[in-house]
């Protein structure tokens, strides 16, 4: 968890706009969102949501991180139904 949230601060600083729509998906994927049925730009707010949420949380606070990475793909997905 600590990687995926050090790759978070990467990208914030990157910006998400810039990667591509595999990369986006793929970004997404890898933090517990299903993006199959998603539209690029769909997966790019859950992404922007999910990375903003990493950076503020502390080292110490990682285990509430592993916790968010079930309860947001869960909501996103059950919003979209």
């Amino acid at each position: 968890m600590l990687e995926l949230q050090h790759l978070d601060r990467a990208m914030l600083k990157l910006g998400v706009s810039e990667l591509s729509e595999e990369e986006v998906k793929m970004a997404c994927y890898i933090r517990g969102l299903n993006s199959t049925h998603l539209s690029a730009s769909e997966c790019q707010k859950w992404l922007k949501q999910w990375a903003k949420l990493s950076c503020e949380l502390q080292d110490a606070e990682v285990s509430l991180l592993a916790h968010s990475m079930v309860l947001l793909s869960t909501n996103y997905l059950g919003a979209k139904e």
